[in-house]
């Protein structure tokens, strides 16, 4: 079954028909997003491949990240794309995940207008 998931089995004539919902994920695809493990260090937000790498970080016996950026960057970053309350928002409720992913995105926006000034 490809991303459907059954509501009710109906008899008709004695055999059972599966009537299905609509696809779980938009489009019918498969969400195929990797799990992130993101974690305060200091001063810093860190990504690390598996949650028990990142437990590792907390407790002082840190395996190598995945990536690693200053909070301070992510702040000034949020401050060119008028994000600074969102960040603080994220911060406050410390869903270092989500503050990461939005970091990411205002990395590639801005990438994304500096290519186009080069044209």
């Amino acid at each position: 079954m490809l991303g459907f998931a059954p509501i009710a089995a109906l008899p008709i004539s004695g055999l059972p028909v599966v009537v299905q919902a609509s696809p779980t994920v938009a489009g019918g695809y498969d969400d195929k997003r990797k799990k992130r493990f993101v974690v305060k260090v200091g001063n810093r937000l860190v990504e690390y491949g598996s949650a028990d790498a990142a437990a590792r970080a907390l407790d002082a016996t840190p395996s190598a990240p995945l990536a690693e950026v200053p909070i301070r960057t992510i702040k000034a970053q949020a401050r060119v794309f008028s994000a600074e309350q969102k960040i603080q928002d994220l911060f406050r409720q410390q869903d270092f995940e989500a503050m990461f992913s939005l970091y990411e995105q205002m990395q590639e926006d801005d990438d994304a207008e500096a290519l186009l000034m080069l044209m």
